[in-house]
């Protein structure tokens, strides 16, 4: 009976330990952080700062994670094999020259267009007033800021990597310009309409392992209702969820979290990038 208390007891513990750690863990046998996805995390940074984020620090950081509801406009991200134009390679001719790796915007495009008022000149008794019901600030989605960099050489390399990454404001249901500057004010706090985060830092690659750079930007987020008035008589209101990306004061960059990441290459992989 001591015997499968025992093993019930350490079940239990087992169960409670995978549960815990389900986003962020360390591995024993080299000391490293894996995400959720099980790629190695070499360092994380402050945008803003610079200063590296502690693991625990990072953990929390993951598990703020909100996923956006109403995305921007977003292109290039691609977690499956990459393309050519994606994969900066590193062989034994160039394993200790230090490669800048050239950098990809991974939300891509340009902030969404203010659209014109469809209904044209308006007299000045019909207006909207967006009433806010709650703010507050999340980490948004994590994706790829950064191509691809493989390494096919014989040894690890540390390079030089560029990233990038632009949010832009979006919102639950279409607005006119005339809408937004009627929102502004009760946002709670600054609207941008777009922010961009560009730096370069370094990277540690394993051979035979494919590395790249991954940013988790910060948002505001205001939840209301837009109200609509004719002849100073309100007639209707819409729920709204304003999402907007936050800009670091001196920088003016967009806020976030870098973080170098990598993995084993695939079989596939090493078979078109390093020839074997």
């Amino acid at each position: 009976m001591k015997k499968n208390n025992l093993t019930v007891i350490c079940i239990v513990l087992s169960l409670f330990i995978t549960s815990t750690f389900a986003f962020v863990k360390t591995v024993a046998a080299e000391d490293q952080l894996l995400d959720e996805e099980g790629n190695f995390i070499d360092s994380v940074t402050n945008s803003v700062t610079g200063e590296e984020i502690s693991v625990n620090d990072y953990k929390e950081i993951l598990n703020q994670i909100e996923l956006d509801e109403f995305p921007s406009l977003e292109v290039g991200y691609i977690r499956t094999l990459a393309t050519d134009e994606q994969v900066v390679v590193i062989d034994d001719d160039n394993i200790n020259d230090n490669i800048t790796i050239p950098a990809i915007n991974s939300s891509g495009g340009p902030a969404p267009n203010l659209l014109p008022d469809p209904s044209g000149t308006q007299a000045v008794s019909n207006y909207t007033k967006f009433v806010r019901e709650s703010k507050s600030s999340y980490y948004g989605t994590a994706k790829r800021s950064s191509k691809y960099l493989v390494n096919c050489g014989a040894l690890s390399a540390t390079k030089s990597g560029s990233a990038s990454r632009t949010e832009n404001w979006s919102a639950n249901i279409g607005l006119t310009g005339k809408e937004i500057s009627s929102i502004k004010p009760n946002l709670g706090f600054t609207y941008n309409r777009t922010a961009t985060y560009t730096d370069t830092n370094t990277i540690s690659v394993k051979k035979g392992h494919i590395g790249w750079f991954e940013f988790t930007p910060r948002k505001n987020k205001a939840v209301g209702k837009l109200r609509y008035y004719n002849d100073g008589f309100f007639y209707k209101q819409k729920n709204l969820t304003f999402r907007d990306p936050i800009k670091d004061a001196k920088t003016k960059e967009l806020d976030g979290v870098d973080a170098a990441k990598s993995r084993v290459m695939t079989a596939s992989e090493k078979k078109k990038y390093c020839g074997k």
